[in-house]
Order: structure tokens, then sequence, then C-alpha cells
């Protein structure tokens, strides 16, 4: 087999093998890969309560790095994200748990630059959602690291699953406007779920 591509997608087929300490997974097209080479994403066995019928919601695993949209228990897409890295500190426990989405921005255009990545100055980081913790998620385009720790305050996609994101999540912004911020009822909020 050639090396893998960075982020490359392999299908795997659920079967592993392990030699001594070094575990493999098999793929698809008959290949074996090191378990320490590929992030694997398992499908969830548990739900939260409010995983029911249509419900949007946003499962986010900081130490996966995969960032799931469901409706009720349907996985409908799959993505690597740059977690905050604050959320893996001592008092990261503070990042996780069950928020909403409570405004939406087409690109995030006065912010804070200790709020973004490693203090340099950014502007226009596009498809923002506020989230009720005070963390954000936006598309990063200043980097690929999608899967890694990346910044702080922040969970980042790429630009273009971002903008995915962006446009199933509720509240819809109507045509031309730049953001919202509104009320929802609860039915129709965008949960997410931020955990180990």
């Amino acid at each position: 087999m050639e090396a893998l591509d960075y982020h490359q997608v392999v299908h795997l087929t659920g079967r592993f093998h392990s030699v001594g300490e070094m575990k493999y997974w098999a793929t698809s097209d008959g290949h074996w890969l090191r378990n320490r080479d590929v992030l694997v994403v398992q499908q969830r066995s548990t739900f939260p309560d409010f995983a029911e019928g249509v419900q949007r919601w946003i499962d986010v695993s900081v130490v996966t790095g995969a960032l799931t949209l469901y409706e009720g228990k349907h996985a409908l897409f799959v993505t690597l994200a740059s977690v905050n890295r604050d959320a893996h500190q001592a008092e990261g426990d503070k990042w996780l748990g069950v928020f909403e989405v409570i405004g939406k921005e087409v690109t995030l255009a006065t912010r804070d630059a200790n709020s973004f990545a490693e203090n340099f100055e950014l502007f226009d980081a596009p498809w923002g959602l506020s989230v009720s913790s005070g963390m954000q998620l936006y598309g990063a385009y200043w980097h690929d690291r999608f899967g890694v720790d990346h910044g702080a305050g922040a969970i980042e996609l790429s630009p273009t699953d971002a903008e995915r994101v962006y446009q199933w999540v509720t509240p819809q912004i109507p045509e031309g406007w730049h953001g919202l911020a509104a009320p929802l009822a609860d039915s129709d909020k965008t949960r997410i779920v931020i955990r180990k």
C-alpha cells in the first residue's frame, strides 16, 4: 500500500488485529493500517435525551477531533475539527456539556485577536456560529490541521465544512442578512454536545 495522504479518508471494515502492543485496522481494500496512523471515528451508541425525531444537534469529541451532524439518532455528516485546546486542560470541563447555537454570522469580522489561534490579527473568519458556552465555531482558512487541538475558545473547521454546518443549523438567516441572534423555541434550537 502506498503512503496515505494527509486527511485521506480510509474505509475500515471494523476488523482489527494486534501484534504485540501494536494494533492494526483492516481496510475495505484488503490492507492493514497501524492504529497510531489513523483517526477512527466510532459510531455513537448512546444518545442524549433530546435526540429524538428530527431534532438537529451537533456532536463534538475533543478527544478524537470529530464533529458529527445528527437528526435525532441518525448521523448525517462527519468531519474533522480542530477543537479548543483549553478543553484538554485541568479546568477544561467548563467547555464540555450541552449547549445551543445562539447566533450565526457569515463572517466573524470584529473579534478579539486573542480569541483566535496564536494571538495574531485575523479578519473575516467565515461561517461563524456563536454557542451559548461562549465558544465559537467557524471556518479556519489559515491552517489544515483539523482533528488536532488548535486555537483557544473555538471549534475550527475547514471553510467548506464550516459552510455546510452553518447552512444546516438553525436559525436560518433571511436573504441578504449578514448575521442573526434570535431566541428560538426549544424544539427549533440546534444543540451542540461537546464531550471528551
